[in-house]
């Protein structure tokens, strides 16, 4: 979603394109998603639909599937902005890592 904004600090490169792909996304899922699970992909818009029909089979999906989606986004993330996948574990957290690698980087410089 970053890359939907303006340019930042953050992300100097934005794509033009980007919006375009993330309503493709949408798209896609709507088209193929609807007769499997009516294609609810906001876990609170798919909430109304399950309770009414008192269907909660495939339910948890909604609620674990962002979670976990977060989770693996979040490793991701930090690990190609450090460029480095062990620094991403052996951290105690993301500034000392963010710290580390700005060390190490000023280091190489000189």
């Amino acid at each position: 979603m970053y890359h939907c904004f303006p340019e930042s600090e953050y992300f100097p490169l934005t794509i033009p394109l980007a919006p375009i792909a993330i309503g493709l996304a949408f798209f896609i899922d709507h088209l193929f998603g609807v007769t499997v699970t009516g294609a609810g992909i906001n876990p609170a818009r798919s909430f109304g639909p399950a309770l009414v029909a008192w269907e909660w089979g495939s339910h948890w999906i909604y609620w674990v599937g962002p979670g976990a989606g977060a989770a693996l986004a979040a490793l991701g993330y930090r690990a190609v902005f450090l460029g480095d996948f062990e620094a991403v574990f052996e951290a105690e957290n993301f500034e000392e890592a963010v710290v580390e690698k700005t060390d190490l980087e000023e280091a190489d410089a000189e």
